[in-house]
């Protein structure tokens, strides 16, 4: 996005794109967190533009899982190529919307002046989610660490099953509902069968990759290097 401070009406341009390839969870990008797929695309987007990121005055960026190692994934870009020091940045989290809401973020940005270039976007890495531990465990961790093994077992107690990591879900804390869990009540309220929703997605996913080998996404899809099995 660009917008002159010195215009009196100021106006976003979304200039260009780009994005990581899609795979499967546990597939090809395994080893990608959400901080390196996001570090490709906006490599990517440099690579694509040549533009100068001098120019660049701020990152807005889009996460649903947030990772308690990273709270701000706009900012750790930055760092992680090497971009110049004055560039800022903020995460912003909105459920499924977090990427449009950076978008419109680094929009109100421009429009109001308070930046010129921004680059916005979103990732997310659902293979590599922190596994929770039961607050007995993470409290005994703690403890531990200034009591030793004995401060462990007595918040964690003895029981090793209890020691287990919950399972892992996106669910609302308010309802302990997950997306899936609505969209099944949605689909329900408005008598759409489990088998219209699948070949509704088959043929998503056909029409995806059709166009990937006609090479309509050839502008937009920028080159990941992964390590190979068994390397």
């Amino acid at each position: 996005m660009h917008c002159s401070r010195r215009s009196l009406a100021q106006k976003a341009v979304f200039v260009t794109g780009t994005r990581t390839p899609f795979a499967k969870s546990f597939g090809t990008l395994l080893k990608m967190d959400t901080l390196q797929l996001a570090s490709a695309a906006v490599a990517g987007l440099l690579d694509k533009t040549k533009l100068d990121p001098r120019e660049i005055n701020h990152i807005v960026w889009g996460n649903v899982v947030l990772q308690g190692t990273m709270h701000n994934c706009a900012r750790e870009i930055v760092i992680e190529l090497n971009l110049p020091k004055s560039i800022t940045g903020n995460l912003t989290s909105m459920a499924c919307a977090s990427g449009l809401n950076a978008l419109a973020q680094a929009c109100m940005l421009v429009e109001s002046g308070h930046a010129d270039v921004v680059i916005a976007g979103g990732s997310d890495s659902l293979s590599n989610l922190e596994v929770p531990l039961p607050k007995s465990v993470a409290h005994g961790l703690m403890v531990a660490q200034k009591k030793g093994v004995k401060g462990f077992f007595q918040h964690a107690g003895y029981n090793p099953a209890a020691w287990l990591p919950k399972s892992v879900a996106l669910a609302e804390r308010s309802t302990g509902k997950t997306m899936g869990w609505h969209g099944d009540v949605i689909g329900e309220l408005n008598n759409i069968s489990r088998e219209a929703q699948e070949a509704f997605a088959v043929a998503s996913h056909e029409k995806a990759n059709r166009a990937t080998k006609a090479g309509y996404f050839k502008d937009e899809i920028v080159p990941v290097s992964v390590e190979k099995k068994g390397r």
